[in-house]
């Protein structure tokens, strides 16, 4: 006897496909490129989207119009014992979030599943400045004497010096630093915005 598919109210005829999540993830990071996300954001989404996409599959839900409340809040728990921090979890459940809101938004679904997920943030500590005769004493133990020793006393005083994120640090190239103006060209800011801060 010939099993019933099951059928799901949210979904959406004209837009659900046989690749169903996998696919729906795959538009909306191409949609965060077109609308200029930095690069660090989008694999970051497309990590921890993509590991939703695999947990839910091993599940046997592989289409977003398959995902209900009770499936996110299941994977919440999975991240929570899987050794995540808090603050991971956190994040990765805001994604989901802002991912399924997007699915809506384009009407790739009609009901969004996230409504309703315990959103609460973790409580953090609170950040403190680093000092500047911890700056010293970093930049202290560093060897002079050979060239990785020189590159990580620069990295050190740029940081420093600039305030810049660590990923505008890394993303800087050479014809970036005006040397002679002292002044340094910031291409991949925050939000694909660049700026030019003294240095």
């Amino acid at each position: 006897m010939a099993r019933k598919t099951k059928t799901n109210s949210t979904q959406s005829p004209k837009t659900e496909t046989p690749q169903g999540l996998a696919a729906r993830v795959l538009i909306y990071l191409e949609s965060l490129r077109v609308r200029r996300y930095a690069s660090g954001t989008i694999e970051l989404y497309s990590r921890r989207l993509s590991d939703f996409a695999k947990w839910t599959a091993t599940r046997g839900v592989t289409r977003a119009s398959e995902v209900e409340l009770d499936t996110l809040e299941l994977y919440a728990v999975e991240l929570l014992g899987g050794g995540f921090a808090a603050s991971t979890r956190h994040d990765t459940l805001c994604m989901l979030s802002v991912f399924f809101a997007w699915l809506v938004r384009k009407r790739h679904l009609l009901h969004d599943p996230a409504d309703g997920l315990d959103l609460q943030p973790t409580k953090s500590r609170e950040r403190q400045p680093i000092t500047h005769d911890e700056v010293e004493r970093l930049a202290g133990v560093i060897d002079l004497m050979n060239p990785v020793g020189l590159r990580d006393r620069a990295i050190v005083e740029v940081l420093y010096s600039t305030a810049m994120r660590v990923s505008e640090l890394c993303g800087l190239e050479i014809y970036d630093v005006e040397a002679s103006r002292g002044l340094v060209m910031i291409r991949k800011g925050k939000g694909g915005k660049q700026r030019v801060v003294p240095i």
